[in-house]
């Protein structure tokens, strides 16, 4: 069967809030509205809270299961509402979502105090214990998919009665539900799927409510246990929640729609969407002697292009089949059909086809969330440069098996598969670069630079600390730093902030990656640890090898993980000093508890930090202990 590509409707990917969403646009006003929020009390869903308390909601209630919870969530939406609207009335009320009797009650009290609900957001949801569908109990796995689809179908039930005249439903869903499988959550994604279709009953039932269907986005949040590498802001579903339920968006009724996409574009394509299955969610079985063919939306030199796929030749069509599936994903409308050719990724020198477990880290790539832990770019337009450079296919099927090995619950050892793909990505791209880049190959050289260098990384010598540097120098010590120089050159080569670059909204990124932060002063830096690195207040980068190592790890230190951005965390390894890089290499011990500091937060993170941090922390901490016991402070630090 053939997968469907990434979403990526608008041109344009976003990961965190942009000015067209933003509360504060007169458009987006919620003044004089009710909302109600399941799920509200964290994550998305007081996102979501703050940004209408924002926009002047008339009152906000949020509803949820722990009463701890909904509490911090109210004060945190009550924190967020501006000074010349403190109008805006916000209140909490504990329920058991699964219990029709206790939401009934719930909103009719709500009712009682502010009147009809204009805007109901369904947020709550249930993640089960994961694991293949084949080793899931039975009862475990049934109540699951109960579980989630019960939620929402009691909300919306309880919601009809108390709704408002213009009345917007807002339901958080999951990709899962609407893309081939994701590995070890069958019951949230048949939960999510079921939903859909609920809703969709709910919406075709009740025309003059309108219900819009929304991925979140990849987040950090309860259900997902705080994965450090989601790669999207709370406050970008947030907001785009908001505008949702906006008049601006009022072309999106009945639809599925992600919060990453460009609600700008989407106004733009509104008479193209309104009234079409573009962005709707189907799923219908058609008898036919030969398949029809079907449109996908791809991305092609900026502009939209709409391909028609193969038909199917004529020995399929006479093989007996009597039926295909017709999916209408969120962003586009494609055949699954019974035969489809090997993917290939093909240059002018070579023909790289993609056996059976190479398709599978791609899709592990689109939807295991390889592309979207690493890049703040669309993985589809990621996907569509591999399929043309063969030594990118490579690096992102060895990147895809890395991140999929090391998301088990137990890491294994590197597999051939990832050693093969790695190996003949590093020699095709050295043979690549030995050549004239064009113009066309900067985004494809810059996103190999960067993946091969995770790849080493996260591909330590050893696992085991007393064999590991600095206790045990090798040949391959600290190879990872050479790959971070050679990755600046490529940087410098390819330009990535470029207008055409494929990584332009990355900008924010780079800058606290790549540029020193002028906000930080010599006294966030914690006094012991300053005096350790001679730090005065005359010190600059240039008379002190460790300057700039301090700035870049002072604002990791002493913050709750979860504050921490990917990119403010890499910027202790972008901005590493030749000085201070000899320093590493010399074994100084300063500049090894340096490192040791940054390890212990970066593996909490970085995914592809951990393997190399685990190990080489702990021979770090060895050596500082056996080697220099008398200096207090390093010790201390050590503890």
């Amino acid at each position: 069967m053939s997968f469907p590509e990434p979403v990526s409707f608008t041109k344009t990917w976003h990961s965190k809030p942009y000015p067209f969403i933003d509360p504060s646009r007169p458009e987006l006003s919620a003044a004089g509205k009710n909302v109600v929020i399941t799920g509200g009390g964290s994550g998305i869903g007081n996102a979501v809270a703050v940004a209408f308390a924002k926009a002047g909601a008339k009152s906000i209630s949020i509803v949820g299961r722990s009463t701890d919870k909904l509490k911090r969530g109210a004060e945190n939406i009550r924190r967020a509402i501006p000074p010349n609207r403190v109008t805006t009335e916000v209140i909490y009320e504990a329920a058991d979502l699964l219990v029709k009797s206790q939401v009934d009650a719930v909103l009719q009290s709500i009712v009682a105090k502010f009147g009809k609900i204009d805007v109901f957001v369904s947020n709550a949801g249930v993640l089960q214990q994961p694991g293949p569908i084949t080793s899931q109990d039975a009862d475990a796995f049934l109540s699951g998919v109960s579980e989630g689809i019960r939620s929402a179908f009691i909300a919306f039930q309880a919601f009809l009665p108390v709704a408002g005249p213009d009345p917007v439903v807002l339901c958080t869903s999951s990709c899962v539900a609407t893309i081939t499988p994701v590995p070890g959550i069958p019951a949230y994604a048949v939960s999510k799927a079921a939903t859909l279709k609920a809703m969709e009953y709910f919406a075709a039932e009740n025309p003059h409510v309108r219900v819009v269907n929304i991925q979140p986005g990849w987040v950090a949040s309860d259900l997902n246990g705080h994965q450090t590498e989601a790669p999207d802001s709370p406050d970008l579903p947030g907001q785009f929640y908001l505008w949702l339920a906006s008049d601006e968006a009022k072309f999106l009724k009945d639809k599925y729609v992600w919060a990453n996409w460009d609600a700008e574009e989407l106004v733009k394509r509104a008479g193209e969407i309104q009234g079409s299955k573009l962005l709707n969610w189907i799923v219908e079985g058609v008898p036919i002697s030969k398949p029809c063919p079907s449109k996908s939306l791809h991305k092609k030199s900026g502009r939209d292009e709409l391909t028609q796929n193969r038909d199917m030749d004529a020995a399929t069509a006479n093989s007996g089949a009597s039926s295909y599936l017709s999916y209408v994903a969120p962003d586009m409308h494609m055949s699954l059909e019974i035969e489809v050719p090997t993917p290939v990724s093909r240059d002018a020198t070579m023909i790289l086809e993609l056996d059976k477990a190479a398709s599978s880290r791609l899709k592990w790539f689109e939807w295991g969330g390889t592309g979207a832990s690493i890049f703040n770019a669309p993985p589809n337009e990621i996907l569509r440069l591999a399929l043309q450079r063969p030594y990118l296919m490579h690096t992102i099927l060895a990147v895809s098996a890395l991140h999929q090995r090391h998301q088990s619950s137990v890491p294994g050892p590197q597999s051939k598969f990832e050693a093969y793909h790695a190996s003949a990505a590093a020699r095709l791209f050295h043979q690549h670069l030995s050549q004239h880049i064009q113009p066309d190959d900067r985004d494809s050289v810059w996103l190999t630079a960067t993946l091969l260098g995770i790849v080493v990384f996260a591909s330590p010598p050893t696992c085991a600390p007393s064999r590991s540097w600095p206790l045990q120098p090798g040949r391959l010590d600290l190879a990872w730093l050479r790959m971070t120089r050679s990755k600046m050159v490529v940087w410098d080569l390819t330009n990535p902030l470029r207008e055409d670059s494929l990584f332009r909204n990355m900008a924010q990124e780079y800058s606290e990656m790549f540029d020193v932060d002028p906000n930080t002063q010599l006294q966030d830096i914690p006094v012991s640890l300053g005096e350790l690195c001679g730090l005065s207040p005359d010190s600059t980068k240039d008379n002190n090898p460790y300057y700039i190592a301090l700035k870049t790890l002072s604002p990791l230190l002493n913050r709750p993980v979860e504050s921490l951005s990917r990119s403010r965390a890499l910027a202790f390894t972008s901005q590493m000093t030749p000085s201070f890089e000899r320093l590493l290499r010399d074994e100084d011990p300063v500049a090894l508890l340096l490192l040791a500091l940054w390890y212990e937060i970066a593996r909490q993170v970085i995914w592809w930090s951990r393997p190399r941090a685990r190990v080489e922390h702990q021979s770090i901490s060895l050596f500082l202990k056996q080697n220099y016991p008398n200096i207090e402070q390093i010790q201390q630090f050590l503890q």
